[in-house]
């Protein structure tokens, strides 16, 4: 199955379940089919995936999925979430 990220600041992205399960997981969610952030809760989910991209040690704090580097897999989700902080927006996810 595939899950669609959207916000109003951004274009959209889709990802495989299971990544997407994760990158839910790795800000604190649990509704990884469909769920929203909140303009106000953005900065948090920022600042746990760079958490988990410590680019300071170049450490990433979690395991690759399928051989494919969290890292590459995180960007595209981070990204539309700091231009969603930008315009004080919301992201928003579902099953496609």
């Amino acid at each position: 199955m595939l899950i669609k990220f959207e916000s109003p600041a951004c274009g959209s992205f889709m990802t495989t379940e299971s990544t997407a399960k994760m990158l839910i997981n790795l800000i604190g969610k649990s509704d990884h089919l469909e769920g929203i952030i909140c303009s106000r809760d953005i900065s948090n989910a920022i600042r746990l995936l760079k958490y988990v991209i410590d680019d300071k040690n170049g450490k990433i704090n979690y395991e690759p999925v399928n051989e494919v580097a969290a890292k590459a897999r995180i960007f595209p989700f981070l990204q539309m979430l700091i231009k969603a902080e930008q315009k004080d927006e919301f992201v928003m996810w579902k099953l496609i």
